[in-house]
C-alpha cells in the first residue's frame, strides 16, 4: 500500500494557506513574509543590529548581534582594532 499522510500534517516550511504564515502570505507552498518578519512561518520578528554594524560587519537578524569584519570590534563594529 502507498503511504498516506494526514491532511493536517505538513513538512516544516511548507504552507497550505495564509493562516499558516503568521505574518505573511502563502505563495506556491512557501510563506512570503511581510516586512519585519522571517522564518518558515513568518513568526520571527527581524531584529536590527546596533548602527547596522557600522558597515563593518554582518548583522544576524535572528539575534540582533553583529559579527564584525577583521579589524573591527564592539557591539556595532565601530571600533577599529589596533594591531601591535
Amino acid at each position: 500500500p502507498e503511504p498516506t499522510s494526514s491532511p493536517t500534517t505538513k513538512p516544516p516550511g511548507i504552507c497550505v494557506d495564509d493562516v499558516s504564515c503568521n505574518n505573511g502570505v502563502c505563495k506556491n507552498g512557501n510563506c512570503k513574509c511581510n516586512d519585519g518578519y522571517t522564518g518558515d512561518s513568518c513568526s520571527l520578528p527581524i531584529k536590527t543590529c546596533p548602527g547596522d554594524c557600522s558597515e563593518a560587519g554582518n548583522c544576524d537578524t535572528e539575534t540582533g548581534i553583529c559579527t564584525c569584519y577583521n579589524g573591527f570590534e564592539g557591539k556595532d563594529c565601530a571600533k577599529k582594532t589596533v594591531k601591535v
